[in-house]
């Protein structure tokens, strides 16, 4: 028998489960089918990836980003959204930029 886990809308695209009393952060437990590593790179090249990357991706994978040109937190975000794509997290450690992506069409 699936057990039963409830889905929360939690800050900006963060989300979380309930599993029993037990929180867990979602993207802790997404595995991403790719990973593009766009480090060292500059604008307009992580955008450029990523949109290729998505182009060939089948609907329903999961795409993780690294990159750390300050640029492309505001450019990533605005392509997923112009694509209709699902920005499942964000976040920054340091210089570095971390993106999870849902292909979603």
């Amino acid at each position: 028998m699936r057990e039963k886990l409830t889905t929360y809308k939690y800050e900006n695209n963060y989300v979380k489960l309930q599993k029993g009393k037990e929180w867990v952060n979602l993207p802790e437990q997404i595995k991403p089918d790719r990973t593009l590593d766009c480090l060292g790179l500059y604008c307009p090249e992580p955008v450029f990836r990523v949109r290729m990357e998505l182009d060939k991706m089948q609907s329903g994978e999961v795409l993780k980003v690294l990159a750390d040109d300050p640029a492309a937190e505001e450019d990533i975000k605005s392509l997923v959204k112009r694509l209709e794509q699902q920005l499942i997290n964000f976040s920054k450690e340091g210089n570095t930029l971390r993106f999870l992506i849902k292909k979603v069409k």
